[in-house]
């Protein structure tokens, strides 16, 4: 141990890896959240990364296996808009037990106005705070 590290991490690194693996074996993955920060997926082609998104959220509504959160900020409050393509699925997910957090400083740069209740607006740090819980983020 370092003589600057009043603690022995080794051991906590230890316990940590020993939870995850055994989390693993039973197939539970845990918390997991899906974060879009944009409204398509890439940055050289931004045609092709829409349809790849709207593919991405396609899947996750065909899969059985749903995210317990999903979490909006930057350009991807944009899917949100009421005459988005992605606005089917985002409504199929909205019935389902998925949390949903929407950035409000993102809402209000791009004018994004939420009426759902199920659709909760919040601060960029309370969604730092949900990000830093979750087992696994995604980023589609």
């Amino acid at each position: 141990m370092k003589k600057d590290m009043p603690f022995d991490f080794s051991v906590t690194d230890i316990v940590s890896e020993t939870v995850f693996a055994k989390t693993e074996q039973m197939g539970l993955p845990g918390w997991v959240t899906v974060v879009f920060f944009s409204d398509c997926i890439g940055k050289e082609d931004i045609s092709h990364g829409e349809v790849l998104l709207l593919a991405f959220l396609d899947g996750l509504c065909q899969s059985d296996a749903l995210p317990d959160e999903i979490i909006f900020y930057h350009r991807g409050v944009l899917l949100l808009e009421e005459n988005h393509a992605a606005r089917k699925y985002i409504e199929k997910l909205l019935q389902w037990d998925v949390q949903f957090l929407v950035s409000e400083e993102s809402c209000e740069e791009y004018r994004i106005f939420l009426p759902e209740k199920d659709i909760p607006r919040a601060s960029m740090q309370t969604i730092c705070r949900h990000m830093l819980r979750a087992d696994k983020l995604i980023y589609p």
